[in-house]
This record gives structure tokens, C-alpha cells and sequence, in this order.
């Protein structure tokens, strides 16, 4: 599998995705610089954490702009794997890839609840969800 892990100006996790997907799990990864449309050579791809374009807007916001997210739109219709980590995630509501949008809550705090992943269960899917089962699930943490 081969994993495309997008640049924006401001990401800073992309060094740390390259060498998890390189290193940890055995996978092949490129950089690709969020001014690029084609995305045809890999199976997955990644959205990096950081402070894309500064989050001067909205943590997001700038970003959906860039003509690579036109090209991760398509790649995500036909089925293929998107990762949203952090600022990532953020890029993936501000563009409409996932439903919902990233506000404040009311008492401008965190909040933390108890989650069990399929991970933390002692079990791993056999195969990756597609983005439409990943929007489901995304929708539901969002507005809940």
C-alpha cells in the first residue's frame, strides 16, 4: 500500500506520518505539496496535524482552498482511504469531506469521555473502512 501524505504550509506532523508509515508499519509514503492534483499513485491518504496556512481563519479553513483538496474530494468518491490527523481532521470538515463543523464549546475547555476503539479492544478491523463509513462515524462524534 502506498500512502500520500499531504503538505500544506504550516504542517509539521507529515516528517512524524512518513516515518510511522515507512518505518512502523512497513508501507511505502510520498510527500505531496498541497499544490498538486494528482494523486493517483497511492491508496491512502494522509492529512498531517500542524497549524495549516497559520489557522489564521479557522483551523482548516485556507486550506480547503488549495487544489490538492479538489483532488482528495475525488479520491475520496471513489472509495479510497482518507486519514484526517488533527489540523488534517479540521481540513477534511472545512471541506466538506466530513459533515459537520469544529466550534468552540461553551465552556472554551476540553472535554474528555470515555472511548473504546476496536484497538484498545484488542481487535483491528480486517480491512480499512471507506471515507462514506468514516463520515458516518465522524458525523456522530462531531454533533454528539
Amino acid at each position: 500500500m502506498r500512502f500520500g501524505i499531504i503538505i500544506f504550509p504550516g504542517t509539521w506532523s507529515d516528517k512524524d506520518c512518513y516515518y510511522a508509515i515507512n518505518n512502523i508499519i512497513g508501507h511505502d509514503a510520498g510527500y505531496v505539496w498541497h499544490k498538486e492534483t494528482d494523486l493517483s499513485q497511492y491508496d491512502c491518504i494522509v492529512l498531517p496535524g500542524g497549524f495549516s496556512y497559520g489557522d489564521y481563519l479557522r483551523p482548516g479553513a485556507i486550506a480547503r482552498f488549495s487544489p490538492v483538496m479538489a483532488a482528495v474530494e475525488q479520491f475520496a468518491s471513489q472509495g479510497k482511504l482518507v486519514i484526517g490527523i488533527c489540523n488534517g481532521f479540521q481540513v477534511l470538515c472545512e471541506s466538506g469531506l466530513l459533515p459537520g463543523v469544529l466550534l468552540p464549546n461553551e465552556q472554551l475547555s476540553a472535554s474528555v469521555t470515555d472511548f473504546k476503539s476496536s484497538a484498545s479492544l484488542g481487535y483491528y478491523p480486517e480491512s480499512y473502512y471507506p471515507m462514506s463509513t468514516w463520515s458516518t462515524a465522524a458525523s456522530g462524534l462531531i454533533s454528539g
